[in-house]
This record gives structure tokens, C-alpha cells and sequence, in this order.
């Protein structure tokens, strides 16, 4: 399994900072994440799971 490394950034939502996530590259892409898919994110512990939702386009 390779690693990536991020930065959490921050975006305005009704006056509050909330965190954002911004992923991008060729890795994604390997991974089965094309432009125009659709994923869901799953909350584990401390973790969180992207999977591409084959059923939905």
C-alpha cells in the first residue's frame, strides 16, 4: 500500500471554518476514480474509506 501525503484545509460555512479535503492525481485515477464518478465515504475510527460506487454514474 503507498502513501499520500495531504494538508487539511479550511473553508467558510455559515461564518465557521470546516475542514476540507482535496485529493488529486494519477494515483486516483489507478485506483478506479474517474472524472464524473461517484464514491461514498465511509467514517472508521480515525479513518475515513473512499470507494468508487460502481452502481451509481
Amino acid at each position: 500500500m503507498k502513501s499520500h501525503d495531504h494538508t487539511v484545509y479550511a473553508l467558510l460555512s455559515n461564518g465557521k471554518k470546516v475542514p476540507m479535503l482535496r485529493l488529486s492525481g494519477q494515483w486516483l485515477d489507478r485506483c478506479g476514480f474517474k472524472p464524473g464518478c461517484k464514491y461514498t465515504v465511509n467514517e472508521l475510527s480515525g479513518c475515513l474509506l473512499l470507494m468508487v460506487d460502481q452502481n451509481k454514474k
